[in-house]
């Protein structure tokens, strides 16, 4: 496996969504098992246009660099709670105050980085005026098939705009994504993030993906931990 430089989430490591995509899928191929029936924790952050081994253990994957444990990969059957589905013009206020557009502190993330409205997601994920610890945006599936590792990513962002990431910036430790059948291509969706807990070392996250009329496209369950500059 490979990380091309285009899946960038912090300054020169691999975005976590795609990264624990690529991993998930990978182990579920070696365990036997679905990418919805595992999760993935992250030991370090994964680097760039760099080759990575990917190495079963009993009923687990390792994933290295070199010496260095990156990622591991269990079968887990933990059930997945959602976000609660906003309507498109919420989705489109909140949007309108995502607090990267302020200072964001990756700019360079292939999902939510403003540095990327070129060539990345683009996802703004903002506040919902009166659900403190909730957030919601828009997000238009491109044109042709949506890949899965996407939709990974895509709600692996979600999820990291329920703190202030200026204050104190957070990133991916441990996701799980459950995927209930195929995105649509060319279609305005809405993805919305729940807070479920904080603490000092950093905070677990719930967030969802919804067609426009409320129809789940897809739930993940994620852990953030402080960011060690």
């Amino acid at each position: 496996m490979r990380i091309d430089r285009r899946f960038t989430g912090p300054a020169n490591s691999a975005h976590g969504g795609y990264a624990c995509a690529l991993f998930a899928h990978r182990a579920a191929d070696l365990l036997g098992v679905e990418p919805n029936d595992v999760a993935v924790t992250l030991h370090a952050p994964p680097p760039l246009d760099s080759p990575l081994c990917a190495e079963p253990a009993a009923r687990r994957v390792h994933v290295w660099h070199r010496d260095e444990l990156i990622a591991t990969v269990r079968e887990s059957n933990v059930a997945i709670g959602t976000a609660d589905f906003v309507e498109l013009p919420v989705a489109e206020q909140s949007a309108a105050h995502f607090a990267g557009r302020i200072a964001h502190p990756f700019p360079t993330c292939f999902a939510c980085g403003t540095a990327r409205l070129d060539d990345g997601v683009g996802l703004s994920p903002g506040p919902v005026r009166g659900r403190p610890g909730t957030v919601a945006c828009p997000w238009t599936t491109p044109a042709a098939p949506v890949p899965d590792w996407l939709v990974w990513a895509v709600l692996d962002c979600a999820g990291g705009w329920l703190f202030d990431q200026q204050a104190e910036p957070m990133v991916l430790a441990h996701l799980a994504v459950r995927l209930a059948g195929g995105v649509p291509p060319g279609e305005r969706t809405i993805v919305t993030g729940r807070l479920d807990s904080r603490s000092e070392h950093g905070a677990t996250v719930t967030t969802t993906l919804y067609r426009p009329g409320g129809g789940e496209l897809g739930r993940a369950h994620a852990t953030w931990a402080r960011h060690r500059r």
